[in-house]
């Protein structure tokens, strides 16, 4: 279940929000993100969210990248 991620988006708030990167990644666990840039790299940090990824659990509001 959850929301699929239409777009690359950059997360501007969050609360408990948990997205799975599995078909990215291959990573099994979801991914917690914060409206905070964690890491250089976008694929690393915690603030983005990208398009068809699904966002399983939480809320939060974005923007686009």
């Amino acid at each position: 279940g959850g929301d699929r991620v239409p777009a690359d988006i950059r997360i501007i708030f969050a609360q408990g929000c948990k997205v799975d990167n599995s078909s990215l990644t291959g990573e099994s666990e979801p991914q917690s993100k914060t409206p905070e840039c964690t890491h250089e790299n976008p694929l690393e940090t915690k603030n983005i969210a990208f398009f068809s990824t699904t966002c399983l659990e939480g809320r939060h509001i974005t923007g686009g990248c």
